[in-house]
């Protein structure tokens, strides 16, 4: 299966656009005890949950989701895709 760069840089672009900015940070116990991603410029608000007292997906394994979705922030999201852009560009003008 190939990716097409350009498209999947731009999709994540867009979504990343769309979403709370502000450093992202998983926390346990903060907020009565659930596992959850939050942001501190959206006043503390949750942006993602893993609350269910059943999960077929063990504690540990939700924990290393959380901190996956928390660095997968919005910030993070746009400097990768300029850092590709700029690198796509770069390999573009050696090609020419």
């Amino acid at each position: 299966m190939t990716t097409d760069i350009t498209e999947l840089a731009q999709l994540m672009k867009a979504a990343a656009e769309k979403a709370t900015p502000g450093q992202w940070e998983r926390g346990d116990g903060k907020h009565g005890g659930e596992l959850l991603v939050y942001c501190d410029d959206a006043l503390g608000s949750a942006v993602c949950e893993a609350t269910s007292t059943y999960n077929a997906i063990p504690k540990y394994q939700r924990i290393h989701n959380l901190d996956f979705i928390a660095i997968a922030n919005s910030a993070n999201i746009l400097a990768l895709v300029e850092a590709l852009e700029k690198a796509q560009q770069s390999v573009e003008l050696v090609d020419v």
